[in-house]
């Protein structure tokens, strides 16, 4: 299925933008960011989060190419905080936000997606979520008390962990490596890569990675 990239900036809404439903605020982010990724993932101290390290906040590891401006494999809290400036400068919303989850190949109905938000981005960058229809495919959003407004939907700017769960007849369906300690990560962003095919597609195996 191939979906229209319009579907999926349409609901973009900006705080100073004078069209749109309603004025959004972008929420406010970690001004440490850099920083406080660093604390929690450069276990080499390094100064980068790289190799291995990248493995425990896939959503750095899924923008690695966009975030690594020096070409150095890995991960400052320089190009960090610079990255969430181009966030701050951009005054986005909320970003309508389309999925499409594969588990062997074949569209997984019935599945939940959960975006976490990386913590060092801060307390006020909220987690969405998603249930997969007949073909595989979900919008997701945030919960109606975190909008702005009720009518709206979409996600806030960010790095996100990605947390899918399914299950048939009480048994589980999705591979414990896609749940609470996931290694599916994006970045949810007007400029991000997969703003081309206009949906973020997830291929999942249910075979041992």
């Amino acid at each position: 299925m191939v979906w229209p990239v319009a579907w999926i900036a349409g609901l973009v809404l900006a705080a100073g933008c004078s069209r749109g439903p309603a004025r959004v605020a972008a929420p406010a982010l970690n001004p440490h960011a850099g920083r406080d990724a660093l604390a929690l993932y450069d276990a080499n101290g390094e100064g980068k989060i790289s190799g291995e390290e990248l493995d425990k906040v896939p959503a750095l590891r899924y923008a690695l190419e966009r975030l690594d401006t020096d070409g150095d494999g890995g991960v400052s809290a320089a190009e960090i905080d610079q990255r969430v400036q181009t966030w701050r400068e951009s005054q986005l919303g909320l970003i309508t936000v389309l999925f499409q989850v594969n588990l062997d190949g074949a569209p997984l109905e019935g599945a939940r997606l959960r975006l976490d938000p990386e913590p060092f981005l801060g307390d006020k960058l909220k987690p969405a979520e998603g249930v997969t229809g007949p073909e595989g495919s979900a919008f997701v959003s945030l919960a109606k008390e975190d909008l702005p407004d009720p009518l709206l939907e979409g996600v806030a700017a960010g790095w996100y962990r990605i947390r899918i769960t399914q299950e048939t007849n009480g048994d589980p369906v999705v591979p414990e490596r896609y749940k609470l300690q996931t290694t599916l990560g994006c970045e949810i962003a007007l400029d991000a890569d997969w703003i081309r095919d206009g949906v973020i597609v997830l291929e999942l195996s249910s075979k041992d990675s």
